[in-house]
């Protein structure tokens, strides 16, 4: 029982190193990834799409990071560890992983090494363990706030430059009033007396 709790950040290990291979290659992702982004996009030109592409593959590494920083988390506490040991050992182990994971990118034919990718998979992973640290409802609520002042600044900042450039994008009309919208009323949510917010 007790080496059944390093089988999954071992067997997530796995998982990696096969997608670090011709799996995960730009062209096996793009052949299911842009026939998805064509249907949740139809307005989106192809460079759009190969950038949003990019961006899919981007945010894959931050995820596959965060999951193994949380499951050699997992197992460190699990065996008894406690105290930033474990956090740090993680986070070293996940780090290391990455380093590992480039370095065998670059021997294969159809992919090259990174160290961007290394830094992207650190940020994961340390997002990942903070996100322990500080509790899933702080951290939820960090995250809300800050994708919505994204949705509004972002969506405000590019309906300007669509109307300096002339280019027309109906949408960009709804989203970015629905943005500060949400963002006036979560604010609003937030300063609520306590005894409202908490559950009978």
């Amino acid at each position: 029982m007790g080496l059944l709790r390093w089988a999954p950040p071992l067997a997530w290990m796995g998982v990696i190193f096969w997608l670090s291979g011709a799996a995960g290659a730009p062209e096996a992702t793009a052949s299911w990834n842009f026939p998805l982004l064509r249907m949740l996009l139809p307005w989106a030109a192809p460079e759009q799409l190969a950038f949003v592409h990019l961006l899919v593959r981007k945010l894959a590494h931050v995820i596959e990071y965060g999951v193994l920083a949380f499951l050699w988390h997992r197992a460190f506490r699990q065996s008894g560890f406690a105290g930033r040991g474990m956090s740090w050992g993680a986070f070293g182990i996940a780090v290391g992983y990455a380093a590992f994971d480039e370095l065998h990118q670059g021997w294969t034919r159809l992919r090259s090494a990174s160290a961007s990718d290394v830094m992207l998979d650190a940020a994961g992973a340390g997002a990942m363990l903070l996100l322990l640290r500080v509790g899933w409802r702080s951290a939820l609520t960090f995250f809300t706030g800050l994708l919505l002042w994204a949705a509004a600044l972002g969506g405000t900042t590019l309906l300007l430059l669509n109307l300096a450039l002339r280019v027309g994008n109906r949408w960009l009309w709804i989203s970015a009033p629905l943005g500060w919208i949400a963002l006036w009323g979560w604010r609003r949510w937030r300063r609520r007396p306590a005894f409202l917010l908490t559950p009978p």
